[in-house]
């Protein structure tokens, strides 16, 4: 489980946390992958990125993580994030969520305002993906910003439950994420919920 600071290490920002904040230019940004977008619908689409599993060298931001994926994360080994600035990118965003929590947040939700103001101004929808490579909670932001469209994949399969009983904020899609030690019960209760899955395949890559 990724650590969570208490009231006091809130109150006291690590110089860590301020040496985070100065390397992080944007929490929010956009990949190739995320411009493709739906047929017939026109978004303004971002994401937050981090550090997937523990390649950040601080935290693990994947709770369910497994050798494999770690080994063949498709978000660190392809793309433009397999080069060494985009990875420090990465890696900075990690930081500040880790050492400097509440301001993490607040440039958040300071950039997710900006994007929801150019999405209306243009007369299109706003979404986001809050865990580009990491799996974790961000509900308190996604509750703040019901003008935006939120969506994710997860390992947690009670995480995937809560969001099917509706437990969720309604403007956040959760899709299940299989991996090698996912029990195929979990699968199967997720897809008889009507929940999505998505699950990993071995095949040649063009």
């Amino acid at each position: 489980m990724a650590h969570q600071p208490t009231p006091k290490e809130l109150e006291t920002v690590s110089p860590r946390g301020r040496a985070a904040d100065s390397k992080v230019g944007k929490i929010l940004g956009t990949n190739t992958k995320m411009e493709k977008l739906p047929n017939g619908r026109e978004v303004i689409n971002s994401g937050c990125t981090m550090a997937p599993s523990k390649r950040s060298r601080i935290v693990n931001v994947c709770e369910w993580a497994t050798a494999a994926c770690i080994a063949t994360c498709v978000l660190w080994f392809a793309g433009r994030r397999a080069g060494a600035k985009m990875r420090q990118c990465a890696r900075n965003v990690t930081a500040l969520w880790f050492y400097w929590r509440e301001r993490f947040y607040a440039r958040y939700d300071r950039e997710l305002t900006n994007q929801e103001r150019r999405a209306a101004a243009a007369g299109v929808e706003s979404y986001n993906r809050p865990n580009v490579a990491s799996d974790l909670n961000h509900d308190r932001i996604v509750a703040k910003h019901p003008l935006t469209t939120f969506y994710d994949y997860t390992a947690g399969f009670l995480r995937m439950i809560d969001y099917l009983l509706g437990r969720l904020p309604p403007n956040y899609h959760l899709t299940f994420s299989v991996k090698e030690s996912t029990p195929f019960e979990h699968v199967r209760e997720v897809i008889s919920r009507g929940g999505n899955v998505a699950v990993v395949v071995d095949t040649y890559y063009w």
